[in-house]
């Protein structure tokens, strides 16, 4: 089967660099053909329930700090070797599966089988930075609002796992006799593998609801998480507490991806008790943020993304106004790329001219490295706020 390393400093700071070179082959053959006899995964839906199940015994994490010049946070997320470690130990393989097909390998990506997700890519780590900085800028306001939180190929979830953080730290809003219902946060953890979302992505949200109640569990900066039926109980019913529901979701870019999302998708509770409707008036504003990192690398890939992309910007079915942002409903979409994927083809150059021409979609920059004197040498990277309709 093809594969290939994207020769990117800072890809994973948990990368083994004593592992074996792979021999490299045609990268741009491979990106745009893939391999002939692997069909792309179907999109499904996994419930939380499903994906704690799979959790061991304990966690093997360390500490990721994110940065402004005002604030640092500290995310926790699970090691590679840890994930690795896991895998190896599951004893539900298919057949056909060997250790690079999971995520095993040296490889960064295998088309069609594996897209990186169990790596913490750098663009992540900066889009989750800019995301800290709009809220201490209070440019972004999760309070007293439905929000629904989509992290389009999310891997090990660093963004997700800071809004999680400081959703968290809200204040609680009861439920009361003849009161509102209280906000409601959905939070969809998408990638294309499966295993990337049990292994990867939703223990980082338990390791970060871990951090943030030590009386639980002790929690040193880099440690081992015992997953006792006590947090799992814990972690549910918090989540529960402050009517945060979390999904995820498997699979390729598609129709059938958009419209599990939509099920999925927290639309704004209205003032009757009939389902959402237009002309109905929600109980609280909706706020629909959309994340996506390191998406953009395959040309062959391009367009189903920005099918999937552009409906997901669409405005919800009980908004009264056609246009997809509003007085109820406000989307924030942002996308973290490397300008250019040296020897691969993709880059942000060839998602702007789509996304503009085809989509009729508006874009704007709102962060570059090559403009941040604080931002990393290397491969230039950016990130971009995308919308559709009127800017």
């Amino acid at each position: 089967m093809p594969q290939f390393t994207f020769s990117f400093a800072c890809d994973d700071i948990e990368e083994d660099q004593n592992e074996e070179d792979q021999e490299m082959v045609d990268e741009q053959e491979v990106i745009e053909h893939g391999e002939p006899n692997v069909d792309l995964v179907p999109a499904r839906v996994l419930e939380l329930q499903e994906m704690l199940s799979t959790l061991p015994s304990s966690l093997a994490y360390s500490t990721h700090t994110i940065k402004t010049p005002a604030t640092t946070v500290s995310i926790p997320r699970r090691t590679l070797f840890d994930i690795r470690a896991q895998i190896m130990a599951e004893d539900d393989l298919e057949p056909d599966q060997s250790p690079s097909t999971i995520g095993l390998s040296a490889d960064d990506i295998l088309p069609k089988t594996y897209e990186g997700g169990f790596k913490t890519w750098e663009c992540s780590v900066e889009l989750a930075e800019y995301l800290l900085r709009l809220m201490e800028e209070k440019k972004l306001s999760l309070e007293g609002k439905d929000v629904s939180i989509i992290e389009a190929s999310c891997g090990t979830s660093l963004p997700t796992s800071l809004l999680l953080s400081h959703i968290l730290s809200l204040p609680i809003q009861p439920h009361q006799n003849h009161a509102p219902d209280p906000p409601k946060t959905t939070i969809i953890l998408a990638d294309y593998n499966s295993q990337v979302l049990t292994h990867a992505s939703l223990p980082n949200l338990l390791l970060t609801y871990a951090s943030r109640y030590p009386d639980l569990q002790p929690f040193p900066a880099e440690e081992t998480l015992s997953t006792l039926p006590s947090l799992l109980t814990a972690f549910t019913t918090a989540l529960s507490a402050r009517n945060i529901h979390v999904t995820g979701l498997s699979g390729a870019w598609s129709s059938s991806f958009v419209q599990l999302a939509n099920s999925i998708t927290c639309y704004p509770s209205t003032t009757d008790e009939s389902s959402p409707r237009a002309g109905a008036i929600p109980r609280h504003p909706h706020l629909k943020i959309i994340t996506a990192s390191e998406t953009l690398y395959s040309p062959s890939s391009l367009p189903a993304f920005i099918s999937t992309l552009r409906e997901l910007l669409q405005p919800p079915p009980s908004d009264p106004h056609p246009h997809p942002s509003s007085e109820f409903h406000t989307t924030l979409a942002l996308l973290a790329t490397k300008k250019i994927y040296f020897g691969v083809g993709g880059g942000i150059d060839q998602f702007l001219e789509r996304w503009r021409d085809d989509c009729g979609g508006w874009a704007r920059v709102v962060w570059d490295s090559d403009r941040d004197r604080n931002a990393d040498g290397g491969v230039g990277r950016c990130i971009v706020e995308v919308g559709i309709g009127k800017n």
